[in-house]
């Protein structure tokens, strides 16, 4: 569990507060959700993370973690090490 908040002020004044919760249901599978309070406007995301080979996730993303508030979206992420 972390939580971060951040002050910011470029092209006017901007406040940052985000909560970040993630529980392991196994060493493959996990459950995460980041909660993000910004200049008055509240956003959310549920993410799935499941481990398909070593060192490469795979992500299931509920919510936009880049949009300034809450939007219906679904999206699959992979990230494969170099």
């Amino acid at each position: 569990m972390g939580l971060s908040s951040q002050f910011l002020w470029h092209k006017g004044r901007r406040r940052q507060h985000i909560l970040t919760l993630n529980y392991d249901i196994t060493p493959e599978r996990g459950l995460g959700t980041r909660l993000i309070y910004r200049d008055s406007k509240f956003n959310a995301l549920v993410t799935y993370r499941q481990v398909v080979r070593r060192g490469m996730d795979a992500f299931i993303i509920v919510g936009d973690p880049n949009a300034e508030e809450m939007e219906k979206r679904i999206l699959a992420k992979v990230i494969v090490p170099l």
